[in-house]
């Protein structure tokens, strides 16, 4: 028997159910989803026990509707929200990828503008009314459209998640399409009556002018889509590119990531004094990130300050203790000091946290190197 389950439900529920919700993704609390996307470490750490995943999904559900229970009015104000927010003109991105951006950067393919979802909405809503009029059997699309709806505002809105739902659209857009085609012959315009023309014209048109007039403006922002840029430059090596492409999402919103990766990219670059700068803007940005502060450790021995390295490493483990490369790299700093059981102790914390088993074979030999060296050092 198939049982359809996901272990990231309670998680996402909890994403469009909290006291800082909007209605798009927003998790009020300090995860981070590149590296712990459905919060399973977060949680751990604040439960102080290991924990399944359905375990975790539960725990963020909870937390969801005690919301709801004690705020049921701001609840149902935000179900309301997004159920409008469905019908949002605009395409509503999560993941920083989005169309739009695309054709602001890139052009649009041929030249030709990008299909406008309000066109569509307006069509399919058009279509609806001729469907019932001629009483066209579409109750399964309808049925799929109205379950789709509900189960997404239930979350929260983006525009991926209404993909599923756009060839119901237009199907009955095209409904509309066939019957306007029909009109524009004449023969059809004159059998219209007075309740015809409700469904087929004003009907929609005012529905489409209530869920613009309701519809929240969301500002145009494209910050993760150039940190994106950005980040695959790095990867690339092209770090005056990469530079460039943080420094732009930095225009867009400053956060804390695209600080960071500006800090990352001026060090690679050969800049190290505005690196550092950049370094201690990203942690005005968010002073309690162990991966600013972890990167800034690597920064800092990269400029031979050794002590500093070791300070900001700490830190980072401070913040998140099962921050793994942290631990691997101030054990083997500590491996070249005569400080051997402390890091043979952080290099064993690494061992045990570290998930890629080939990166786990590879701190063995420096393991095995500080057991001999303490074993010289105890005879």
């Amino acid at each position: 028997m198939f049982v359809p389950v996901t272990s990231s439900g309670g998680y996402n529920f909890h994403a469009g159910n909290n006291a800082a919700a909007s209605g798009w993704h927003h998790v009020p609390e300090r995860v981070d989803i590149s590296t712990d996307p459905n919060g399973h470490r977060f949680v751990e750490r604040q439960l102080g026990r290991t924990l399944t995943s359905s375990e975790v999904s539960s725990f963020w559900r909870d937390k969801a509707i005690g919301w709801i229970g004690e705020h049921p009015g701001d609840a149902f104000a935000l179900l309301a929200r997004k159920a409008v927010l469905f019908f949002h003109f605009s395409e509503i991105d999560q993941i920083g990828l989005s169309a739009a951006f695309i054709a602001k950067e890139y052009g649009t393919i041929l030249a030709l503008p990008l299909p406008s979802f309000a066109v569509l909405l307006l069509l399919a809503l058009v279509g609806a009314g001729a469907a019932y009029r001629e009483r066209y059997d579409v109750h399964l699309p309808a049925l799929f459209f109205l379950a789709f709806f509900l189960s997404t505002v239930v979350f929260f809105v983006n525009c991926r998640l209404r993909i599923p739902v756009l060839p119901v659209l237009a199907l009955f857009a095209g409904i509309a399409v066939d019957d306007l085609l029909r009109l524009a012959r004449g023969s059809a315009l004159r059998s219209l009556g007075r309740r015809d023309v409700v469904l087929f014209a004003l009907a929609p048109a005012a529905l489409f002018a209530g869920l613009w007039l309701a519809m929240p403006r969301a500002a145009s922002s494209f910050e993760r889509e150039y940190q994106t840029l950005a980040d695959l430059a790095f990867k690339r090596a092209d770090f005056t590119s990469a530079n460039t492409l943080f420094s732009r999402s930095l225009a867009e919103r400053p956060t804390v990531f695209a600080a960071m990766g500006k800090a990352n990219a001026l060090a690679a670059g050969g800049d190290p004094a505005r690196a550092g700068r950049m370094f201690d803007s990203a942690l005005v940005l968010d002073p309690e990130n162990d991966l600013v502060w972890f990167n800034k450790g690597n920064f800092a021995l990269g400029s031979q300050n050794p002590q500093e390295a070791y300070r900001c490493w700490r830190r980072a483990i401070a913040l998140n203790p099962e921050c793994a490369p942290a631990y691997r790299n101030l054990g083997l700093l500590l491996a070249r000091t005569p400080r051997i059981e402390e890091a043979l102790d952080a290099l064993l914390r690494y061992r045990t946290l570290e998930s890629d088993p080939v990166q786990r074979a590879a701190i063995e030999r420096d393991i095995d190197a500080l057991r001999a060296s303490l074993r010289t050092k105890g005879k």
